[in-house]
């Protein structure tokens, strides 16, 4: 598995106890930000480390749509 090229999005995420703080630089270099509550119903496990920058994780995200199709997830 190779790591791609194309521009990313990189993402900063800080749970606190009652809001969930992200902000994201866009690949056009835009500043996004958002805060939701922390309501811990969007979790993940990681099941197993494959290389240092490529992790395997498993997601049951009550989500009708597979919202993260085609995306991926980088560790920089």
């Amino acid at each position: 598995m190779s790591i791609t090229t194309r521009p990313s999005w990189q993402i900063w995420i800080d749970t606190g106890g009652t809001f969930t703080d992200c902000i994201a630089l866009t690949p056009e270099s835009k500043m996004k930000r958002l805060k939701v509550l922390s309501s811990s119903v969007l979790r993940g496990k990681l099941v197993k480390r494959i290389t240092d920058r490529i992790l395997q994780v498993e997601m049951t995200w009550p989500v009708e749509q597979d919202i993260f199709k085609g995306f991926e997830f980088r560790i920089v």
